[in-house]
């Protein structure tokens, strides 16, 4: 699976996160989807879904583009997983 056919499927949920102040962080390691959620300068703390609303969210957009991966998410204040920013 490519890193594009990622960053497509979980495109808009990362533009939504950013509109909100926040930033994305994701990598691919094995079967498993680690996506780092990061406070902006500015961020909206009301607007940040719940964990398991997230992980639902993304779950469904890789399932919907036909991936099949674990989804492991990082709050701000857990401590980042991901190095690379995903912008899609």
């Amino acid at each position: 699976m490519s890193r594009t056919a990622v960053e497509a499927a979980i495109g808009d949920v990362c533009r939504t996160l950013t509109l909100d102040g926040y930033v994305a962080r994701y990598e691919v390691q094995a079967e498993t989807l680690r996506f780092d959620v990061e406070a902006g300068s500015g961020a909206c703390e009301d607007c940040l879904s719940p964990k398991p609303v997230l992980h639902r969210m993304l779950d469904q957009a890789l399932q919907r583009a036909g991936i099949g991966l674990q989804v492991q998410i990082s709050y701000p204040g857990e401590g980042a997983r991901p190095r690379n920013r995903g912008t899609a």
